[in-house]
């Protein structure tokens, strides 16, 4: 924490002096103009109900739609981070089974963006999420096999440890 906030310290400072270029990154496409915190505040609340006017809102609709965004978002990341799937990792003839993992839908997702050989081999965290819904609880994508944990709970129910997997395909093939 002390680095970042040396980083901060140093961004301010650049900020209250007037600097043209204050981050890093940052590219300098013109003339600062000079003025206080005020003309700051001043130009952010004109850039927020110039933002409002052009999604057809006021600046409190936008500033509660903003909230609501971001209670969402924070929802969305709990629930990644909370739910779990069974992901297979099957050979590449999808004859055999390699790895099994027991793993949260955050993590199964990040397995299948690095193991991913073709880009419509991705499972995004979003399908992750409605996998019950979408995909029936069961989903294949590349060499992984994503299981909800909703199927899983049903198939552990009328299958053996050993028969899940496959009793699972054969009911989705069968409707």
């Amino acid at each position: 924490m002390p680095f970042a906030s040396f980083l901060e310290d140093i961004v301010d400072r650049r900020a209250e002096n007037g600097a043209q270029i204050i981050f890093e990154d940052q590219c300098y496409h013109g003339q600062f103009k000079r003025g206080t915190r005020r003309d700051s505040a001043d130009n952010l609340r004109a850039e927020l109900a110039a933002a409002a006017r052009s999604l057809g809102m006021t600046v409190d609709k936008l500033v509660e739609f903003r909230a609501w965004i971001q209670r969402v978002d924070k929802e969305l990341d709990e629930r990644l981070s909370r739910e779990m799937a069974l992901v297979y990792t099957v050979s590449r003839e999808r004859t055999r089974v390699l790895a099994v993992q027991y793993i949260s839908l955050r993590e199964a997702a990040k397995v299948s963006l690095h193991g991913a050989a073709r880009p419509e081999d991705i499972v995004f965290e979003c399908e992750l999420l409605d996998l019950d819904y979408l995909y029936r609880g069961l989903v294949l994508r590349g060499q992984y096999l994503f299981v909800s944990e909703r199927a899983v709970a049903e198939g552990s129910r009328k299958y053996t440890p050993a028969d899940l997997l496959s009793g699972l395909v054969h009911e989705r093939q069968a409707a």
